[in-house]
């Protein structure tokens, strides 16, 4: 009966080979010791004719059952099974998927197996060649310094890089699938960037050249980043998520916020600095008019206490002795206690001694020889410095009066 049923189904497959092959799988009929019973034109083509050959021995070059065989594990449960196998030639490496399936006979008993073979050679090079371009997308991501996410409509994280797991602190296989802004995102702040991410994919707002918010780490700690989004487009122009570029700015904000405190420190160091500066100034102008008002004074008694007995002395009936030592005591007092003489040796402090009494007695409208007489010194001497206070005050060959001059400096 088991080997009617067999032949039966081999036959029946025979008769429907054509209809088989235009499938473009390859099928093949083993028996339970795993002997080929049939293969057809399909599989034939891909492996070669190994009917009444072991399967194993025949397309695998082994002396036993493979490991994790699809028709050993049909044979034992009685469910359909399908793996992924390598298969080496001459000519380079195939890859088949394949399916193997219960073959029952009229009592429900397994009789046999039928296993259909897939070459998914194409696909397996084109998904390995998506892999490469994959990881090498990868690597491009992980070199940024920046982080780089991508989040979907649903608010799931659909890929992140190196960076951003640092500065989450998280594991990569951590953060994929999870709703960004209810895992990553700080409570107080979480209302307000959701509403934004949901305008983004709405169309109701544009992306922001630049959008600064807090994201919460694993050791939850907030760190603040400056986001850069772009809206990603499927090829219909629906939005499909959006790719953000986020740089963390928590050090250089801190830095920021302390330069401008530094600042208002500064400003109000500024501000006091110039109070003093100002109370300083008042005390100098106060002290220069105490100075100014100590000088009237003692001018002022020197005048009414002094000068007069003086003046009583000079109409005393002196000698020329006497007065020529009256002269020079009043000559000389008023040097001590003029304004003038003050000013004159500061501003003018390339003049002698001698030449600061004779212009002095100048001012007050002494002659050469009056001069002379008091400082016991020749007229033409008294001449001859006259010349040269002229020459250093600017005034030789000039017509002004040197008198005038000197009652004009202050």
């Amino acid at each position: 009966m088991q080997k009617r049923t067999t032949e039966q189904v081999i036959k029946e497959l025979t008769k429907a080979e054509g209809i088989i092959n235009a499938i473009g799988d390859g099928l093949t009929i083993m028996d339970r010791t795993f002997k080929v019973l049939y293969e057809n034109k399909v599989h034939r083509d891909m492996m070669g004719n190994h009917v009444g050959e072991h399967c194993y021995k025949a397309y695998q070059k082994r002396e036993g059952v493979c490991g994790g065989c699809p028709a050993a594990l049909t044979f034992k449960d009685g469910k359909v099974h399908t793996v992924q196998r390598e298969v080496h030639t001459d000519e380079g490496t195939s890859y088949f998927e394949i399916t193997a399936s219960p073959l029952l006979d009229t009592t429900g008993k397994i009789i046999a197996g039928i296993e259909i073979a897939r070459d998914i050679t194409n696909r397996k090079r084109t998904e390995k060649e998506v892999l490469r371009e994959r990881d090498k997308t990868h690597n491009y991501l992980d070199i940024a310094g920046v982080i780089l996410i991508v989040i979907d409509p649903e608010m799931r994280v659909k890929l992140i890089n190196r960076k951003g797991c640092e500065v989450l602190g998280y594991k990569g296989e951590e953060i994929i699938g999870k709703n960004w802004f209810d895992t990553f995102t700080p409570e107080k702040e979480r209302v307000r960037v959701m509403d934004v991410f949901q305008k983004l994919m709405a169309g109701k707002i544009e992306p922001v050249k630049q959008f600064e918010n807090f994201i919460l780490t694993k050791s939850g700690e907030e760190r603040l980043i400056a986001w850069h989004n772009t809206l990603l487009r499927d090829e219909s122009g629906k939005v499909i998520g959006t790719l953000s570029s986020g740089e963390d700015i928590t050090e250089r904000k801190q830095a920021e916020e302390t330069l401008k405190e530094r600042e208002k420190e500064l400003q109000i160091q500024a501000h006091n600095l110039e109070e003093v500066n100002t109370a300083l100034r008042v005390l100098l102008k106060r002290t220069d008019e105490d100075k100014i008002e100590l000088e009237e004074k003692v001018l002022l008694n020197v005048k009414e206490m002094i000068v007069p007995y003086l003046e009583k002395l000079k109409m005393s009936g002196l000698n020329e002795r006497q007065k020529t030592y009256v002269g020079i005591l009043e000559s000389s007092l008023n040097q001590i206690i003029s304004p003038f003489s003050l000013r004159m040796s500061s501003k003018f402090f390339n003049f002698t001694p001698k030449e600061l009494q004779v212009a002095n007695l100048l001012k007050q409208g002494k002659t050469n020889k009056e001069i002379g007489e008091l400082l016991n010194s020749s007229p033409r001497t008294i001449a001859c410095h006259r010349e040269s206070i002229r020459k250093k005050l600017g005034l030789k060959n000039k017509k002004a009066n040197l008198k005038s001059y000197l009652l004009s400096v202050k």
